[in-house]
């Protein structure tokens, strides 16, 4: 028994074939991770463009009023039905508009913050909730 197992221990030509199959984990696990990370940073964006979007037709509605704030959480949430692109819906409890204090020439400003939850296809093996993604502007 002990000299087969010498025989294999010493001969040189399989050892690509097990430095393969301890490097396939590794590879497996950073396409996966790459392909989440690719993802997420894909759902940031969009969602951040729909936030900036959302706070400008806030602005412009605020502008409109001459600077009140009744109507323009509706403003923002009628741009949002036209420009979340995700897919996702957002979170409970989102958006949240609120209004800086006006200063010097930052007049009628428009705060929006966005959030989603999505779980990622790799990272779902290894994680018990979907991370939650935000943005704000």
């Amino acid at each position: 028994m002990r000299n087969p197992l010498t025989k294999i221990w010493n001969d040189k030509r399989g050892n690509a074939m097990i430095i393969a199959a301890a490097a396939l984990p590794l590879l497996i696990g950073s396409a996966g991770l790459a392909t989440d990370t690719i993802q997420w940073a894909l759902w940031k964006r969009q969602l951040q463009r729909a936030a900036d979007s959302a706070a400008i037709a806030g602005v412009y509605h605020r502008v409109q009023v001459a600077s009140a704030t009744t109507g323009t959480a509706a403003a923002v949430t009628k741009d949002l039905s036209l420009n979340n692109h995700t897919g996702i819906a957002l979170q409970s409890g989102f958006p949240v508009v609120t209004f800086p204090t006006d200063v010097g020439s930052q007049q009628n400003q428009v705060r929006v913050v966005l959030a989603i939850q999505r779980p990622l296809s790799f990272s779902s093996m290894f994680m018990t909730n979907p991370p939650m993604i935000r943005t704000s502007n």
